[in-house]
């Protein structure tokens, strides 16, 4: 072969390495779910006054959420969110319909909606399988009559404690 023919291949090989690299750092780009966008963020901009409002009547109410994790029965890797809600005077919320929507903060396209389940006065229950250890961050909302308690929050999930 002659030695042009070998620069031509050289250049060639090079060429199609760095295609074939930057092709890959594309896949992974756009396959990896920590990149996210809050959905509905331009309808939530417009209603911030609303959902500021409602933080201010939810802090009003005077009630405050204690989250606990534990290793859940149900399925392997699950794990239990345990929540008691509690007015100002420490009395226990009862009878609430409290839903939270969980994602990690490191997966933040990949959300979770719960449905908690009041198993004793004031305290209530969900069942989930995490995508891994790490900071999940927990928006709640419980609703009893008339009365919206909102609250966000991270939570450590999968380290000693679980």
């Amino acid at each position: 072969m002659r030695r042009g023919a070998v620069a031509l291949v050289l250049i060639g090989v090079i060429t199609l390495l760095s295609l074939a690299g930057a092709g890959a750092l594309i896949y992974y780009a756009h396959s990896d779910g920590g990149f996210a966008v809050e959905p509905d963020y331009y309808a939530q901009a417009l209603k911030w006054d609303e959902k500021s409002r409602q933080r201010e009547r939810s802090a009003q109410l005077g009630w405050r959420a204690r989250i606990a994790s534990a290793p859940s029965g149900s399925r392997v890797g699950a794990v239990r969110l345990e929540l008691r809600l509690v007015d100002s005077a420490e009395s226990a919320v009862t009878g609430a319909l409290v839903t939270a929507e969980v994602f990690a903060n490191a997966r933040a396209s990949e959300r979770s909606e719960l449905r908690f389940a009041e198993v004793e006065s004031g305290v209530y229950v969900a069942d989930f399988v995490p995508g891994g250890p790490g900071s999940w961050h927990v928006r709640l909302r419980a609703e009893r009559g008339t009365e919206l308690f909102l609250d966000e929050r991270d939570v450590l999930l999968g380290g000693p404690a679980d």
